[in-house]
Formats: C-alpha cells, structure tokens, sequence
C-alpha cells in the first residue's frame, strides 16, 4: 500500500525542464500541432525517467503510431513501456 503516494496533474508548459519516474500523457491526438520538435506533445513524452504510459480513445499521432508500432487486432497500440535513454529520444528522432 503507497500511504504517500501522490499524483500531480500538469500541463506541457509546466514541466519543461522536470522530470518524473513516471508519467501518463492523455489522449495525445488532442494535443496542439507544433512547427518543431519542442511542442507540448514532445515535452511530455520525454519527462519520465523510468515509465511512460499513453492512453488514448482517439487517434495517435502519425510519428507516435510509428514509434509504437502497428496495433493489435483490437485496434490497440502498445502505449506502455519501460523508459530508457534510446526510447526517450525515439519520438524525436523518427
């Protein structure tokens, strides 16, 4: 049982520069088109130190859908995983 377990809730422009050990980015297709790579949908996918989970009940972005790969026969992206130094650059570098 996690007694001192604490949830924060943020926006993009508030954790430039912060980091977490995780972090859930909710509905990712919502988020603003950005003209570089350091747009809100880039800042919070590179904020978790150790797990990063996306979930989503619309459509993932076209270069976030090709860094998780094809869906499963559901439908359903694997939007889950263990976060380390080449994952975290892999949504930029694609």
């Amino acid at each position: 049982m996690l007694d001192d377990a604490r949830v924060r809730l943020l926006v993009p422009r508030d954790v430039r520069g912060l980091e977490f050990d995780g972090v859930v980015v909710v509905d990712p297709g919502l988020f603003p088109r950005s003209v570089d790579k350091e747009g809100p949908l880039y800042t919070s996918l590179t904020r978790a130190n150790r797990e990063l989970v996306v979930v989503h009940s619309r459509g993932l972005p076209a270069k976030l859908r090709r860094v998780l790969g094809p869906p499963d026969r559901h439908g359903r992206s694997s939007v889950s995983a263990t976060v380390t130094p080449a994952s975290r650059d892999a949504y930029s570098t694609r």
